[in-house]
């Protein structure tokens, strides 16, 4: 198989099959353009509902002073940043996963959100030397490799956005390749 708009099209739509956040995505994309266009970061309410949405297990993780992170989003926001991920994993409680979430509802254009089964999918493509996430600090060098390979395979599209290519990679783990393992144990 390949990842062209025929996979796409019969997998993004799947995720709605497995998952039921589509209506929250929408909703903190739209909280976080107007805070941002207001005032250039984020509340610690849209913080939350944002570890809510990717990996609420995060909350217990976080620093308690959300002046940290809001300062960080600032930083992002205002272009004064050289590494963007990077800003934001040398916090407490965020790693690569969880900050290209909060780049990709800030940017949702430029930053894929990286998530295991996404990574997993790529890799049993053949798109990816890696099929792991680590959960550590590799795991902000993997980004860059998966970013640029989802936007190579965005450019091949006709016009699916980086939501539907991330929903697409999700939904044929959760209903293929999860099943598949199943399967075979």
């Amino acid at each position: 198989m390949v990842i062209d708009n025929e996979f796409i099209n019969e997998w993004h739509p799947k995720y709605d099959r497995t998952e039921t956040d589509e209506e929250e995505y929408n909703k903190i994309i739209a909280v976080i353009a107007d805070e941002i266009s207001k005032d250039g970061t984020i509340t610690k309410e849209t913080f939350l509902r944002i570890l809510d949405w990717k990996s609420s297990r995060v909350k217990g993780i976080i620093d308690s002073d959300f002046e940290i992170y809001k300062n960080a989003i600032k930083t992002i926001v205002d272009g004064k940043s050289k590494n963007n991920l990077k800003t934001l994993t040398v916090l407490r409680g965020i790693k690569a996963a969880v900050a290209s979430t909060i780049l990709h509802l800030i940017y949702p254009d430029k930053y894929a959100i990286i998530d295991k089964r996404t990574v997993e999918t790529l890799y049993s493509f053949g798109q990816l030397k890696f099929g792991k996430l680590n959960n550590d600090k590799s795991d902000d060098d993997k980004y860059a490799e998966y970013n640029r390979v989802i936007h190579r395979i965005k450019r091949t599209l006709d016009n699916y956005t980086l939501r539907e290519i991330d929903r697409a990679l999700f939904a044929y783990h959760k209903l293929f390749l999860e099943k598949n393992k199943k399967d075979r144990c």
